[in-house]
């Protein structure tokens, strides 16, 4: 009996782990999730700014906020598996102290598109 609970405890410990410090990661605003220029203007609002380049028709925005990461969701639930768990206590609140900086970053985004008006890339623009 005593193996039987040991185990579902160790089977517990290993799905849960990461969890938490991957929502943390993904949360934030989805830059890719947009299909047609109307989700981006709904999304982001007015543009700033607007030209065309050889190929393509680019509209540039600026927001506040977190961005969704999702190669660091992945890494934490990686973390988190190898370590059972334990990297949470570390992880988590290392995260959670750089919420705020997140939530105050300034972007600025240019979105590409087609002549039917849908998105063809994105790109997060440094200055």
């Amino acid at each position: 009996m005593r193996t039987i609970i040991l185990m579902s405890a160790a089977c517990v410990a290993v799905s849960s782990a990461g969890c938490v410090s991957a929502a943390i990661a993904s949360s934030g605003r989805n830059l890719s999730g947009y299909e047609r220029r109307a989700d981006v203007h709904a999304a982001l609002g007015i543009p700033i700014a607007s030209g065309q380049d050889a190929e393509h028709v680019h509209e540039d925005f600026r927001f506040r906020g977190k961005v969704r990461d999702h190669g660091s969701a992945q890494g934490a639930g990686m973390v988190g598996a190898f370590t059972l768990g334990l990297s949470e206590f570390v992880v988590v609140p290392v995260m959670l102290a750089d919420l705020p900086r997140h939530l105050c970053e300034i972007h600025d985004v240019r979105y590409f598109y087609d002549e039917a008006g849908q998105v063809v890339r994105h790109e997060e623009r440094e200055e």
